[in-house]
C-alpha cells in the first residue's frame, strides 16, 4: 500500500527510510516477503501541511470524493511508479551533503562508508537522472552482514513461488546487495591493495554470484538485460 512521510531534515528521512527497509526484509519468510521500494525527494512543502485534497462530489452518494494530490506528492508517485526495480530506496542528490554522509556512514575495520552510492550496476529511469540509492542494508557488524547476506539469498530462493515478477524482484534486490557487498570489501581491504597485496579471493566469488544472478533474470523475463 502506497504511503508519504514528510520530514523536516533529510537525515530524519534517511533514517525512517532504513529502519523501515530494515524491518521489511527481516520479517521476509518462505510464506510471505513484501518487496518495497521508495523515494526521497527534496521539496518546499510545509511538514504539517496536508498532502492531499478530498472534495465531496456535488450529487454524489455519501463517501464518493474527488481526489487531488499537492505537487510534492505526485512527482514522489511519479518517481516511484517510474520502473526501478527491487527493494531500493533512492535519494536526490541534492540533498546528500557532506555533512549527511559523514552522519551516516556506516563504520568499518579501515574507514566509514558512505550509504549513498550512483550505482554501475542497477539501472535508474532517466528521470531519475539526479537520484542515487540508499544502501539502507549496509551494517558495520560484521556477523550481523553476514546474516543479511544470507537471509537475501533465502529471500532470492523463496522468491521463485511468486513467479517472474517476484524473481525479478528479488535479483535486483540481490544486486544491489552484492554491490554494496564490493563496495564493504574494497573499504575494508583498501590498504592492503594499494600496498600491492592481491586482491581478496572473497571478491571474485561475489563477482561470480553476482554474474549468476542476472543470468537468472535474463533467462526468465525477456528483454531485461
Amino acid at each position: 500500500m502506497p504511503s508519504a512521510l514528510t520530514f523536516t531534515t533529510a537525515g530524519d528521512a534517511v533514517i525512517a527510510g532504513r529502519a523501515i527497509f530494515q524491518a521489511a526484509f527481516q520479517s521476509g519468510w518462505s510464506g510471505r516477503r513484501a518487496w518495497v521500494r521508495g523515494v526521497i525527494l527534496e521539496h518546499a512543502w510545509p511538514p504539517e501541511a496536508p498532502l492531499e485534497k478530498l472534495h465531496q462530489l456535488p450529487h454524489a452518494p455519501d463517501g464518493v470524493y474527488e481526489r487531488s494530490f499537492q505537487k510534492p506528492l505526485l512527482r514522489a508517485i511519479n518517481l516511484e511508479q517510474a520502473g526501478f526495480r527491487g527493494r531500493r530506496l533512492l535519494i536526490e542528490s541534492t540533498l546528500v551533503t557532506p555533512e549527511l554522509v559523514q552522519r551516516l556512514a556506516v563504520p568499518t575495520p579501515c574507514r566509514p562508508l558512505s550509504i549513498f552510492r550512483r550505482l554501475q550496476n542497477s539501472p535508474y529511469p532517466r528521470i531519475m537522472d539526479g537520484f542515487q540509492d540508499v544502501l539502507w542494508m549496509l551494517q558495520s557488524d560484521e556477523a550481523t552482514w553476514e546474516g543479511s547476506q544470507l537471509h537475501m539469498l533465502n529471500l532470492l530462493r523463496w522468491s521463485s513461488a511468486g513467479g517472474d515478477v517476484e524473481v525479478v524482484q528479488a535479483s535486483a534486490t540481490h544486486v544491489v546487495f552484492a554491490q554494496a557487498e564490493a563496495m564493504r570489501i574494497g573499504a575494508v581491504n583498501a590498504p592492503a591493495w594499494r600496498a600491492g597485496a592481491a586482491p581478496d579471493e572473497h571478491v571474485h566469488a561475489l563477482w561470480k554470484r553476482l554474474s549468476a544472478t542476472l543470468e537468472v533474470v535474463c533467462d526468465r523475463i525477456p528483454g531485461a538485460c
